[in-house]
């Protein structure tokens, strides 16, 4: 802005704008917004147009006053006396104001004056007489001003506060476009998640794989409905597999369960690894490490599953003919099942149907250790078991030693698995935590973009309802900036949603119904979920500990583990039931053994 100045002079009541290219706002007593209404209006080619439709109702109440904001006011030509102000000059006087007239720090600023471009030619913009013109006072600091009455000139330009606003307004506005731009992308990103996941359970029945499989699953304590899912795992529609079940001690309670599911099923394989306890490792990591210490030379496929995690019959087949056919490893993911339509469990349901859907046909090397599969020949190249020893997470190590390796890791929507769910908000906040936290050491890299990702989201989010808050109780910002933005950004987190739930057809049709009340969470109440779970996201930035099924862990540099303390010791044991492919009765399994 180059500045401009402002002239009263006392008799003619006149007042000057000049040297004038981005604009001004001044504050109006009430008295005086009437007068200057028909001023203005006689002094228009056409006095039958309506002063609203003129200014763009510039006038804003504040109390007592009015504000009005004047962009580039250089269009407004024309002479423009005002000689019925008189008396309201002098009341004005009488109550010791004055005025501030300040530079209009943002383009969308409400009135612009620009649209009167019909004043005759070489005139002069009317204003209030008898007002002080200022760098910057209080619209309504009582003040009694001599300056007012000298007919003085004051220069004026854009302070601090004007282009402080300016900047926050610009940084808004792109903040908002990148935020806009990203929502529409993992909006066609989901859309492409759906198409893949349906092409993907279309003739699931043609898959025929061969070859001997090894399923590990670790258990610790009880799961929700821990029986069923591990019957689902030794119900499965593959002939050729064995089960290993591992747990840290012979005091878990899971192992009455384990025992128990393995005596419905005397066709399967299975048998009970002991791991004991850890003192470097994470847990889970070291029951991996113990149970596949000692593989049969048999076996081609490698296959892990979490204890929460209920497959499908078909889950291992198809898994098994991934691997046999294009992919050296194979993940899936959980779709989570809540038992009641609390608020925590329909928040973490949501925010886990949004990480899903990021899965296409690659998963970018990324594997999830609650439903994947590896081939025997790449486990050994990539030297995995020894790559887990002092970790904590068994699928983040997997991630980054795939990737160094340059192995593809393909994502089979076949594979994916239903997890009951049924916690406390601070069970979310513990699980949702732990996951970036992990990332935050093993995957950086996704661990930033994730970051960024929901940082610029809930920024958004949060810095509209700001503006939107600062514009409805007088603040020059359009409402309608704010409100836009809002609504554009909602409307493509509902079409994600909606796109991400139409895939409960094809995944889980039996569970349509039960699923009905955590859909439409997701569906339209995503951003709330997003913004709940963006602290956890922070959380992870701060620590080295992490509580997992009741031991406290702290990370080393290197992603190193040290074990800081645990709920209760456990003993070193193992039990096998390596049983032939013919049944075997449950009466016939061996006693425990110590391991070693």
């Amino acid at each position: 802005m180059s500045g401009w100045s402002g002239i009263f002079v006392k008799n003619l009541t006149m007042f000057q704008i000049s040297s004038t290219k981005a604009g001004f706002s001044c504050c109006l007593h009430c008295s005086l917004v009437n007068p200057l209404r028909e001023a203005i209006i006689q002094n228009t080619m056409d006095p039958k147009r309506r002063f609203n439709d003129l200014l763009g109702n510039p006038f804003t109440l504040k109390d007592e006053f009015f504000s009005l904001s004047v962009f580039n006011p250089c269009f407004i030509r024309g002479p423009c006396f005002i000689r019925d102000l008189e008396p309201y000059r002098a009341e004005w006087l009488r109550g010791g104001y004055c005025i501030a007239n300040v530079p209009l720090s943002d383009p969308f600023g409400r009135g612009w004056l620009s649209r009167i471009r019909s004043f005759p030619k070489g005139g002069r913009l009317p204003e209030c007489l008898g007002l002080t013109v200022c760098p910057r006072i209080d619209y309504a600091s009582p003040r009694r001003s001599a300056c007012a009455l000298s007919g003085m000139v004051f220069p004026h330009g854009r302070g601090l506060h004007e282009r402080m606003e300016s900047f926050w307004l610009i940084a808004y506005l792109i903040l908002a476009f990148l935020t806009l731009v990203q929502s529409i992308l993992l909006g066609l990103q989901a859309w492409e998640h759906r198409r893949y996941g349906r092409s993907c359970m279309r003739g699931l029945s043609h898959h025929r794989p061969q070859g001997r499989l090894a399923l590990f699953a670790p258990c610790k304590g009880i799961d929700v409905d821990l029986a069923e899912n591990l019957r689902a795992l030794l119900s499965q529609d593959y002939d050729d597999y064995e089960v290993t079940f591992v747990v840290e001690s012979d005091d878990d309670p899971a192992v009455e369960v384990i025992r128990e599911v393995m005596a419905e099923h005397p066709r399967v394989a299975t048998r009970l690894v002991v791991a004991g306890i850890s003192t470097s490792t994470g847990q889970k990591v070291h029951n991996l490490r113990a149970a596949t210490a000692d593989l049969a030379p048999d076996v081609q496929y490698l296959a892990f599953v979490d204890s929460d995690a209920r497959p499908r019959p078909q889950w291992l087949r198809v898994l098994a003919a991934r691997l046999q056919n294009d992919a050296a490893a194979v993940t899936g993911y959980r779709w989570f099942m809540p038992k009641r339509n609390t608020i925590a469990n329909l928040l973490l349901y949501s925010l886990n149907s949004g990480v899903m859907a990021l899965l296409g046909r690659s998963s970018y090397y990324l594997v999830w250790g609650g439903s994947w599969g590896i081939r025997r020949e790449t486990f050994d190249q990539i030297g995995l078991r020894a790559a887990w020893e002092g970790t904590i997470s068994d699928d983040l190590i997997a991630t980054r030693e795939l990737r160094e390796a340059k192995i593809h890791v393909r994502f089979d929507p076949a594979c994916v698995v239903a997890s009951p769910l049924d916690g406390s908000l601070r069970d979310v906040w513990s699980f949702v935590r732990r996951q970036y936290f992990m990332g935050r050491f093993h995957v950086p890299d996704w661990w930033v973009l994730a970051m960024v990702a929901a940082t610029f989201n809930c920024l958004v989010w949060l810095g509209s309802l700001a503006a939107l808050a600062w514009s409805l109780f007088g603040g020059s910002l359009p409402w309608w900036i704010p409100g836009s933005t809002m609504a554009l950004a909602y409307a493509t987190t509902v079409f994600r949603g909606r796109v991400r739930q139409d895939l409960i057809e094809t995944f889980f049709p039996d569970h349509k119904e039960t699923l009905r009340v955590a859909s439409r969470f997701d569906i339209w109440a995503s951003p709330l979920a997003g913004l709940i779970g963006w602290p956890a996201l922070l959380g992870s930035l701060f620590s080295r500990h992490v509580t997992w099924r009741g031991i406290r862990y702290r990370l080393l540099p290197g992603g190193k583990t040290q074990i800081v303390h645990r709920e209760a010791p456990a003993t070193v044991l193992l039990m096998e039931n390596r049983k032939a492919r013919t049944s075997t009765k449950s009466q016939d399994l061996p006693p425990y053994r110590k391991a070693g």
